[in-house]
């Protein structure tokens, strides 16, 4: 199974203060909107199996580390970030992430980190800001240093960094997953 990270353009104050919130009408919003693939979700489950159903209610309704942590937690994860204005912008394997993050601190961008997206680090607003205005600084000969595949992934990225900078709210969030 190769990992990778699905990352999301989202609300990312609203995302993470879901989180242990109790908000129980967020819940019902979900199970409302998500009824179907919690169902199939449940069917391919082993018995006992935390189902992703389960993971969004102790996402939500719970202390995250009061219990171990399940592959399910991870699509309940992502299940939540797109009820935030979320867009889903890509799904990237981690090992395109170490060399984007290479790409990135070659030229000079610091305000974010390829990685914090494998751990549910967000790069909020003002992270995208600054990444973005580091980004446009970059000379033409650092851009040059740069493997031609990863600063056209690095210029998708920018592409996503504006428009969350172009808003007072969104960033940007990953969420693990394996397939």
């Amino acid at each position: 199974m190769n990992g990778f990270v699905r990352v999301c353009l989202t609300d990312v104050d609203r995302v993470i203060g879901s989180i242990g919130s109790g908000d129980e009408e967020l819940l019902e919003r979900i199970i409302g909107r998500h009824k179907d693939d919690f169902v199939a979700d449940a069917a391919e489950r082993a018995a006992g199996e935390v189902g992703e159903f389960d993971a969004v209610r102790m996402l939500i309704l719970e202390d995250p580390g009061s219990y171990p942590w399940a592959d399910a937690h991870n699509s309940a994860f992502e299940t939540i970030m797109g009820m935030f204005d979320g867009r889903w912008l890509a799904d990237v394997e981690h090992a395109r992430l170490e060399r984007i993050g290479e790409g990135l601190a070659g030229l000079g961008v610091d305000a974010i980190y390829a990685n914090d997206l494998t751990c549910g680090t967000p790069w909020a607003n003002e992270d995208c800001r600054q990444a973005w205005w580091q980004w446009r600084a970059a000379t033409a000969e650092q851009r040059a240093e740069v493997e031609p595949e990863v600063l056209t992934a690095i210029d998708e990225w920018m592409q996503w960094l504006h428009e969350a900078a172009s808003t007072s709210h969104l960033g940007v969030l990953g969420a693990l997953s394996w397939g």
